[in-house]
């Protein structure tokens, strides 16, 4: 079974991109690493956390919802 996988780093906390983009480049199921701009905490502000969200909730419309 593959589980798809949704990577969220802040672009501004540059440690955490790379070991996000190293875990990924090893991943052989559906993924993707979605930098959010200007922040190092995804979650740290309230519009950086509605952006997080949305991504989520579309990644999980996309790949997961109906596999059941």
């Amino acid at each position: 079974m593959s589980v798809p996988v949704l990577l969220v780093p802040g672009d501004l906390d540059q440690p955490l991109l790379s070991r996000n983009r190293l875990a990924a480049d090893g991943l052989r199921c559906p993924h993707r690493v979605v930098e959010i701009p200007g922040v190092a905490d995804p979650v740290s502000s309230d519009a950086a956390l509605h952006h997080v969200l949305w991504l989520t909730t579309d990644w999980f419309t996309d790949h997961v919802a109906g596999r059941a």
